[in-house]
């Protein structure tokens, strides 16, 4: 506090020194929050009061808006040097000092490469520390087989921290099951250490020694005897030693053989006793060892994989339509997923290696029609099971890899208290605790009364690549559903790359539901054709995704064609106080029945934040706030305008042809409008090439991003 509060002669008087205490504890509540442009306002309208209350508190005023302006000019021109400094600690992979320098630039003077390089310290200190947190997880429960992949993440995003690379070296050598019984006793498992010494290490050493020792006093003592001569000849009693000594000769000895563990044998031939075949075609009775002994039920595979001591990891599924149960089999028959197991579809039953598998010419088919009665529009299927497919406990090796998971129908009983027991959660497939890789499996057809009627996840951290969730219906969560409470919330990501979200029906988020869940990531994703319904007086919206309570970071994802009854035909944010981040996205022709948020609306203090995207939807506004909710848009085409440096409200001119609806046409003002230093790293290597740390180098259709300067939007148009 300044001395404004002092008498000063006749101008003090009780009732001016409140008044004039007050202004100041408003200048300085701005000042806090860094609201310098309404501080320096507040101070300019007090001078220019044509009633001049206090030659004091003008006097003050004054000087106060001098130190200010000051004040406001140097953060302007500070961007610079701090962007300067900030790329040094880039260098050196030093990423909260980073953003803790960044950050020290009030929001309203960023400039566009400050914020471009927040955005990027930023997801590169979150992926740090989550990768650091699931590293320590995974040591404290012993998890070897999930730790390598994590550490190997993190050393690449920290390349030159001499720590990882140790780490690396070790797990390398001793294996990740030694590792952690080594260094489990650090109070922190990532503090700089040297190299693990085993005994092993430690006998050769001594041997080492002794080995030289021995050495020196063979030259030390053939030096003393140099004289004698080189070739003595043996007494009789030398000579009756060595001849008493056996001679052992092994005659025309044999070469040993290769031995290959896992090699590959023709479809009727060698046993992999680490994989089960199954095929619907195969002659009953079949132990499931080779494709010509297959097993015709997938329940007798899993259950091989679940006997105690089982070597069995993969179980590869031949063309056909499979059910977790016969005609007269109980509703809560379902396929139980084995952790630490590999399912694979998509075989025709004939091949010799996992690579020549075709899902697409070779379907394989998980269905919960029991008595395979199922008709269009969910008819017939009260007698279906409850879940098509279940996983619990889970880690990274749990893997689903090309199948049709369909007919699932979770109508019964249960609540959230226990989930994995409830009958109203993921007809499709329910997931609880879970690390579960899926890949380019289809979630189609399956209905629930609750939540995630093609999948629903429970503190899940997994990823699904290249999935579709299509014609999937639920209360909430239609194609997905992501659930955590709070308190119990994982760490990780979870992430969908390449993956579609079509004609899925619900009251809230029809395509995908995020609620208390830990990030989502929305790599090249496309929402479209899904529907909002309102089925009661309760609160609905958000037809292509709905986040609630949690974070969302998406990036070359297309949001078209969908439609609300209520709000948000594209998105809807509630309670996002963690941040929902959209980056080189377009939304497109979505529909909201209360005109309000077209493509998002966003309620309840929600933070959101838009850079390099299309906005162009019909309706009165692309984007819809509530209040408290803070909206950062930047290098966009907003319908309706929004504010924001290098945004635009033009039209983006689509091509709008059957087989590029939304792509930029020749002329498109977004062309080269999007700002390359505000694209987010690539977290999800779409390139394949596992450099995490580089911007995301690809569109939606998997052409290469201009290095220069990007277009708005998923796509970006090549050049001419």
């Amino acid at each position: 506090m300044s001395d404004l509060s002092k008498p000063n002669g006749s101008d003090h008087r009780p009732e001016l020194d409140a008044f004039l205490i007050e202004q100041q504890r408003c200048v300085d509540d701005l000042l806090g929050n860094h609201q310098y442009e309404a501080a320096i306002e507040l101070l300019e309208r007090q001078l220019k009061r044509p009633d001049k209350r206090s030659e004091r508190l003008d006097a003050w005023a004054g000087h106060k808006l001098r130190e200010l302006r000051n004040t406001v000019q140097k953060l302007r021109e500070s961007s610079p040097p701090i962007c300067a400094t900030a790329r040094q600690f880039l260098e050196k992979h030093d990423y909260a000092s980073a953003v803790q320098i960044l950050e020290q630039v009030p929001v309203v003077y960023r400039s566009i490469e400050l914020r471009g390089l927040l955005e990027k310290s930023t997801e590169l200190r979150d992926e740090c520390q989550h990768l650091e947190i699931d590293i320590a997880e995974a040591v404290r429960t012993g998890d070897s087989e999930t730790l390598p992949a994590l550490v190997k993440r993190l050393s690449k995003l920290k390349p030159k921290n001499k720590a990882m690379k140790q780490l690396v070296v070790d797990i390398k050598n001793l294996g990740a099951a030694k590792v952690i019984a080594v260094r489990k006793g650090q109070q922190r498992f990532l503090d700089p250490a040297g190299p693990i010494v085993q005994p092993h290490q430690v006998i050769f050493s001594v041997i080492g020694v002794l080995l030289l020792f021995g050495v020196m006093s063979l030259v030390i003592r053939s030096y003393l005897t140099n004289s004698k001569p080189s070739n003595p000849i043996p007494s009789p009693e030398t000579v009756a030693r060595i001849d008493s000594k056996p001679v052992n000769v092994v005659p025309n000895p044999q070469p040993v053989g290769d031995i290959v563990a896992d090699k590959p044998g023709p479809s009727t031939g060698d046993v992999r006793s680490h994989i089960r075949f199954v095929k619907r075609s195969a002659k009953p009775g079949g132990d499931g060892l080779t494709w010509a002994t297959a097993y015709t039920d997938l329940q007798a595979a899993l259950q091989d994989a679940r006997a105690p001591g089982s070597a069995v990891d993969m179980i590869y599924v031949a063309q056909g339509k499979y059910a977790p149960g016969d005609s007269n089999a109980s509703r809560d028959s379902t396929f139980e997923l084995v952790n630490g197991v590999a399912l694979f579809g998509g075989f025709e039953g004939t091949e010799t290696d996992r690579s020549e598998r075709k899902p697409g010419a070779y379907p394989t088919i998980l269905s919960g029609d029991l008595k395979g009665d199922d008709e269009p529009g969910f008819r017939n299927r009260d007698e279906n099971c409850f879940h098509v497919l279940r996983s619990r406990d889970g880690d990274e090796s749990t893997n689903l890899d090309g199948f049709t998971v369909e007919g699932g129908n979770a109508n019964g009983t249960g609540s959230d208290d226990d989930i994995y027991q409830s009958q109203v959660h993921g007809a499709g497939l329910l997931v609880v605790n879970s690390k579960l890789i899926l890949r380019h499996c289809e979630f189609k057809d399956n209905t629930t009364s609750g939540s995630g009627g093609g999948l629903c996840t429970y503190q899940f951290a997994g990823r699904a690549y290249d999935c579709l969730f299509t014609g999937n219906s639920a209360s909430t969560g239609g194609g997905v559903r992501n659930l955590a409470p709070v308190q119990k919330a994982r760490s990780e990501s979870i992430i969908f790359c390449r993956c579609r979200f079509t004609d899925n029906v619900a009251r809230r988020g029809a395509g995908l539901e995020n609620f208390w869940a830990p990030r989502v990531i929305l790599a090249n994703c496309v929402f479209q054709s899904n529907r909002t319904k309102r089925a009661d007086s309760n609160f609905y919206g958000g037809a292509a995704f709905y986040i609630d309570s949690s974070r969302l970071m998406g990036v070359n994802c297309l949001i078209a064609d969908n439609e609300s009854d209520g709000f948000g035909g594209g998105a809807m944010i509630k309670f996002a106080g963690p941040g929902v981040r959209l980056f080189d996205s377009t939304f497109a022709k979505n529909r909201d029945g209360q005109k309000q948020g077209t493509d998002i609306y966003s309620w309840n203090g929600s933070k959101l934040s838009l850079a390099n995207c299309v906005l162009w939807s019909d309706g009165v506004a692309a984007i819809e706030t509530g209040e408290g909710c803070q909206t950062t848009v930047s290098n966009s085409c907003v319908r309706g305008d929004h504010s924001g440096p290098g945004n635009i409200n033009r039209d983006p001119q689509f091509m709008g042809t059957v087989e590029a609806p939304y792509q930029l046409a020749r002329g498109s003002p977004c062309i080269d409008a999007g700002d390359s230093s505000l694209v987010p790293v690539d977290n999800t290597d779409l390139n394949g090439n596992e450099d995490f740390a580089e911007p995301v180098p690809l569109d939606l259709n998997g052409n290469p991003r201009r290095i220069g300067a990007v277009d708005m939007g998923a796509f970006e148009t090549s050049a001419p």
